[in-house]
């Protein structure tokens, strides 16, 4: 489960056998604001419940590397 609607994680419904690995992915969708972050993830599986948590920056992108929306609304 994810802290907030902004994390979404990703993975496998099939069972992990005792003694091998799974993978989870996470994304994080920064609605292009820069700014650092917290997030967390619940994990419940038959050994317990744990509580991950993902921290990073969101930079500005370089000037340019994303297009600007330069275009006007007209109404009658």
């Amino acid at each position: 489960s994810p802290s907030c609607g902004c994390t979404v994680p990703s993975f496998s419904s099939e069972p992990v056998p005792p003694g091998a690995t799974g993978t989870i992915n996470v994304a994080y969708h920064t609605k292009g604001k820069p700014m650092p972050f917290t997030k967390t993830i619940t994990v419940v599986s038959n050994a317990g419940t744990k509580v991950l948590t993902i921290k990073g920056n969101v930079e500005k992108g370089p000037t340019g590397s994303v297009p600007e929306n330069n275009s006007m609304i007209k109404t009658n």
